[in-house]
């Protein structure tokens, strides 16, 4: 017997799962069987996308890249302009796994049969929001949640930022 869980130990049985969903799951399953069938995906030489996908990481995976993030209002306000040493991450991204599957507290299903949410490597929980980060050449954390343009060679903007890092400010509260 399967079982699907959620939450922290909301453990239920498969076979309880609504006829209405297992039909619609089916459908679906067989409309894209039919799709694949009538139109097969075509057999490429070259993938146009990966080969960016590759040049991005080998340009922003090393530890010592620079690069340039411009934070953009939704005026389109230029809000702040940084130098950035490494890579913008999101803030979503973890060092751990965010699930860990565990037996069942109850004792009534398989062993390992749920999953709950893990602790983070602070040994909290949660999420911690939307939004992204990265660290100034200078070693300063910024974080932020709104529109950007992030470019491996400076840009010539048209207006001051709004928002400007203040160096010597941030040496005296030391």
């Amino acid at each position: 017997m399967m079982f699907l869980c959620s939450g922290l130990y909301g453990c239920f049985e498969e076979d309880k799962m609504s006829e209405v969903l297992q039909q619609t799951s089916r459908s679906v399953a067989e409309n894209q069987k039919r799709l694949e069938t009538n139109q097969p995906a075509p057999q490429i030489q070259f993938s146009n996308a990966r080969d960016a996908i590759a040049r991005k990481t080998i340009t922003f995976n090393d530890p010592n890249k620079i690069s340039y993030i411009y934070l953009i209002s939704k005026a389109g306000t230029i809000l702040g302009f940084y130098t950035v040493k490494g890579c913008v991450v999101d803030l979503s991204c973890y060092m751990v796994p965010d699930d860990q599957i565990v037996d069942d507290p109850n004792g009534g299903v398989d062993v390992g049969s749920c999953i709950i949410q893990a602790p983070d490597i602070d040994g909290t929980y949660g999420t911690n929001g939307a939004g992204k980060y990265f660290f100034t050449t200078d070693g300063t954390y910024v974080e932020f949640n709104c529109e950007y343009i992030l470019c491996d060679k400076p840009l010539s903007i048209a207006q001051p930022p709004i928002l400007t890092l203040n160096l010597d400010q941030t040496k005296k509260t030391k």
